[in-house]
């Protein structure tokens, strides 16, 4: 008994205590034994899970620096070679200097480097083998993965600083702060058109024999891990499709920066899941915290990077998903945000709704983008068709018979001759949107700037090139919408806002439409904005584009392809069945048996029958309850001379539960799963004693393939 308890005792007592009751010793506080009631029950799993949100937000953060740095140091490399050189080989003596001020005014944060070295060191301390008092009470078995994730933890925070570094070099060069716009401006123009034939050419060989799953456009990988269950994303493999993106955005080729960052993010939350022995539904909620992680980084947007996660990559808005991506999310955005220049390129921008009738033009602007977004998903569909020779003419013939490690090179030819003649449309176009934003460019250019944008994005990414498809949608909607707002404001500009409004709003319809998630392109666009006003337009724009797409198209520009391979067919499920109803499933005439029938009765029906429950039916005919062959095994194999004192009615379920024939044949099997039944009996709609069928999984399978095939026979 200790002291507290000691006291306690006595102060209960009624009467005082003997003048010679012994004195209670000092107290004293035991580590090992105060821990160990304090971690007694605790919930290691969920904080082990939120750890490692922590730590993929870190890295994706660190990811996003990484590539922005391969990006920029590759456009220097292919547009402005001859500054490069003159700058490392001492011949500008101007170059350095800046340099160092560059190294001098960076964000160094150097807490960063405290917390990482802290969290070393603490990791040295979770030894499973540790002396240490405090944490002899963590089970070592919990110990050993707190262990890792730390030490992973301070490994990132490290990285910071050679990241920082990169920046710096990066940005001493004037032309680079512009952008690869201001960098191409300043390069002999016939590199606008070699320049990217040249990035196909590195990095065709790169992809098919280097680095073979270094393809693909990140997210839509991601999307298939989880739902498929396969968490083995090698973490070498976001490595090198980091690099290989870095190279083709920074020879010119269109497509954004979020889909390695994302896959990047995704493959550290892979690599912590197998290393730390997650279940399947853990490891797909940390694969989702890694891709939320990487399109916050990529915007600095962690609202929207969170929803992303939920709405695109894990469709699941559990109360206990969310914590995880949210944090993955934040601490993502802190990350790049801190590296002074890896997140925060697009501009801000400012929005007030002139007047109340403007919601219809906002309205009309939400079907555009819901056009533009099937247009979007038609063409990477098609690009990838005609890249991967499956067209029966004279060009698919001749793309059969080119070398799969050449096809790159022809994409990097088509957005050569595009940029020749519209350079904005190279690299991710940061310069060109935030110029529509600001309402700079005039209708042709938007237009002009549209078309080409959305051929040369095809190019790129139906080549097999790795990059991003959501910014290039980001892009799109910005052109479009500054395009659509500089008509409407010319027509009624009293009661119109300028284009650069549209050309925001546009840019959340966009991207609600080709991805299907208009909450993603909401939120995107508030964080962007920073105005509540944008909302009520937002949520007309995107939601109509989003039903328009979702109508026509029926998948987004990341399942289609997905759908198409059977990936995502459980995706359909709920959708197909909630439009059948019971009675188009059921067995019409189940057998069934009386509720007096004995034990004998019941082995003879067993043996000619090969259903696996029965309904069991009072003399009136009425349900009486039901039989299931599993719950018989006893009666049935191991008692013996009770074959004629054992009835049905004895050894049913007296209330099992059912369902009506007009009900839906998601709620059947909501109810066969959860369950301890293998069947419902099926009773009539006005009347619940009335047995008019059976249903079981086998009849609910059969029905929804029936659908599906049907559906791909019309289709």
């Amino acid at each position: 008994m200790n002291a507290f308890e000691r006291a306690s005792k006595l102060a209960a007592m009624e009467e005082p205590p003997a003048a010679d009751a012994v004195a209670p010793p000092p107290a004293r506080f035991y580590w090992p034994g105060s821990l160990r009631g304090l971690f007694r029950g605790f919930a290691w799993e969920p904080t082990l899970i939120n750890l490692i949100a922590l730590v993929v937000g870190v890295y994706a953060g660190v990811a996003t620096g990484l590539l922005s740095g391969f990006i920029s140091l590759f456009q220097l490399l292919f547009f402005r070679p001859g500054e490069l050189f003159a700058a490392l080989s001492g011949r500008d003596p101007t170059w350095y200097p800046i340099f160092l001020h560059k190294l001098a005014i960076a964000h160094w944060h150097f807490e960063l480097l405290a917390i990482g070295l802290v969290a070393i060191v603490a990791a040295r301390l979770l030894s499973p083998v540790s002396t240490w008092k405090p944490l002899r009470a963590i089970p070592i078995f919990e110990k050993r993965r707190l262990r890792v994730v730390v030490y992973l933890l301070g490994f990132g925070l490290v990285l910071y600083y050679p990241l920082l570094a990169l920046a710096s070099f990066t940005r001493s060069f004037g032309a680079a702060g512009g952008g690869l716009l201001a960098i191409a401006e300043g390069a002999p123009r016939i590199l606008w058109f070699l320049v990217p034939l040249l990035g196909g050419l590195i990095v065709g060989p790169l992809v098919r024999y280097v680095f073979p799953e270094s393809g693909g456009h990140g997210v839509a990988e991601v999307v298939e891990a989880v739902a498929v269950g396969r968490t083995d994303i090698p973490g070498r493999v976001a490595l090198w499709k980091s690099m290989v993106a870095g190279l083709t955005i920074g020879s010119g080729g269109s497509c954004g920066r979020e889909g390695p960052v994302v896959h990047m993010g995704a493959a550290v939350g892979s690599e912590l899941s197998r290393r730390l022995g997650l279940s399947r539904n853990d490891a797909a909620l940390v694969l989702a915290a890694g891709g939320a992680a990487g399109l916050a980084a990529s915007f600095a947007a962690p609202i929207a990077g969170a929803m992303f996660g939920l709405e695109i990559i894990l469709g699941d808005f559990a109360v206990s998903s969310v914590a995880p991506i949210v944090l993955a999310a934040v601490t993502a955005t802190v990350t790049a945000r801190a590296l002074a220049g890896a997140a925060g390129e697009m501009a801000r921008v400012s929005y007030a709704l002139v007047a109340p009738g403007e919601i219809a033009a906002y309205a009309g602007l939400g079907v555009l983008c819901g056009l533009g977004g099937v247009a979007y998903a038609a063409a990477l569909h098609e690009s990838e068709l005609f890249f991967s020779g499956e067209r029966n003419d004279a060009v698919g013939r001749f793309i059969r018979g080119t070398p799969v490690w050449l096809r790159p090179a022809l994409g990097g030819l088509g957005v050569g001759v595009l940029g020749f003649f519209a350079p904005r449309v190279l690299g991710n176009g940061y310069e060109t949107m935030n110029a529509a934003i600001v309402g700079e460019l005039s209708l042709g250019v938007l237009v002009v700037v549209f078309v080409a944008k959305l051929l040369a994005t095809s190019c790129t990414l139906g080549s097999g090139a790795p990059g991003g498809s959501f910014f290039p949608a980001v892009f799109l909607g910005a052109m479009l919408g500054g395009a659509f707002g500089t008509v409407v404001h010319a027509l009624v500009p009293s009661y119109t806002a300028t284009s650069g409004a549209y050309a925001a709003v546009g840019m959340g319809a966009f991207v609600a439409g080709a991805t299907l998630a208009p909450l993603t392109g909401m939120l995107m666009i508030v964080e962007l904005t920073g105005s509540y006003q944008v909302v009520p337009p937002l949520m007309i724009a995107c939601g109509l584009s989003a039903l328009l797409v979702q109508l026509v198209l029926g998948g987004s520009i990341y399942t289609r392809g997905l759908k198409a391979r059977g990936v995502l067919r459980g995706a359909l499920w709920p959708s197909h069945m909630r439009r059948l109803s019971v009675s188009d499933a059921m067995v019409h005439r189940p057998e069934v048996v009386a509720a007096g029938a004995t034990l004998g009765d019941l082995r003879a029906t067993l043996a000619a029958s090969a259903q696996l429950v029965y309904p069991v039916l009072d003399p009136r005919g009425r349900l009486a309850g039901l039989l299931d062959v599993a719950s018989l095994r006893t009666a049935l194999y191991r008692q013996e001379g009770i074959d004629e004192l054992v009835v049905a009615a004895e050894l049913c379920d007296p209330h099992p539960e059912t369902i009506r024939e007009t009900d839906d044949l998601l709620l059947a099997a909501d109810r066969l799963a959860t369950g301890r039944a293998l069947g419902l009996p099926v009773v009539a709609a006005e009347d619940p004693g009335r047995l008019v069928g059976l249903v079981t999984r086998r009849e609910v399978l059969q029905a929804l393939n029936r659908a599906l095939v049907a559906k791909r026979e019309l289709a």
